[in-house]
């Protein structure tokens, strides 16, 4: 019902810090019942800031089961309630790997690669 009645501009900057000092299975479950609820054009807003805060290490890279489990609870309810946002958000992130692709290729084109391999005598070596 939090989901559905306030918008996420509203609970976005209380619970993603607190979740962020501690987080526990509990507070994964109750996120994705949160998502799940909302409305597509009110998540589109914030759905940078909760990416960003699902990637961060000491949320994403957590080994236990149960923890996993509900992380991915999220994840299932993102890409089910709101796959053109999803859809959105890779495409702007496909154009700007390309720009920058596109930008490295050109700057490694103008400036020729040095490779310089130095090679010691094995008589200066001590074992």
């Amino acid at each position: 019902m939090i989901g559905y009645f306030v918008p996420p501009s509203v609970y976005c900057p209380l619970i993603l810090p607190t979740l962020d000092e501690a987080c526990t299975q509990g507070h994964i479950t109750v996120l994705a019942a949160i998502l799940k609820g909302g409305r597509v054009d009110e998540v589109a807003v914030e759905m940078d800031k909760i990416a960003r805060f699902l990637s961060q290490p000491h949320i994403c890279q957590n080994r236990e089961a149960e923890y996993q489990s509900r992380l991915l609870s999220i994840v299932s309810t993102l890409l089910k309630s709101y796959p053109s946002l999803l859809n959105q958000q890779s495409s702007s992130t496909q154009q700007t790997n390309s720009t920058q692709q596109s930008s490295t290729t050109q700057q490694s084109s103008d400036t020729p690669a040095q490779s310089v391999v130095t090679q010691e005598p094995l008589d200066n070596i001590r074992l």
